[in-house]
């Protein structure tokens, strides 16, 4: 958790995130709020710096299970 806390504090996305010359393909929605985080953002075919990082922190935790994310 301490490592998500970390990683959310150092993002500066951006509302949204669009590739419009893609028109299928992978839609996602990001909402973060703590007391010293607010992050609202949203994509399609198009991410922000850090997102793979950001997909990747669950596999510390569920890694020892067999599962992983790309």
């Amino acid at each position: 958790m301490e490592n998500a806390i970390r990683f959310f504090e150092t993002r500066k996305w951006k509302a949204a995130y669009v590739d419009e010359e893609v028109l299928d393909g992978a839609h996602w929605e990001l909402a973060v709020e703590t007391a010293s985080i607010r992050i609202a953002s949203t994509g399609s075919n198009a991410y922000p710096p850090g997102f793979q990082k950001l997909m990747r922190l669950p596999n510390k935790i569920t890694i020892e299970t067999g599962i992983q994310m790309y």
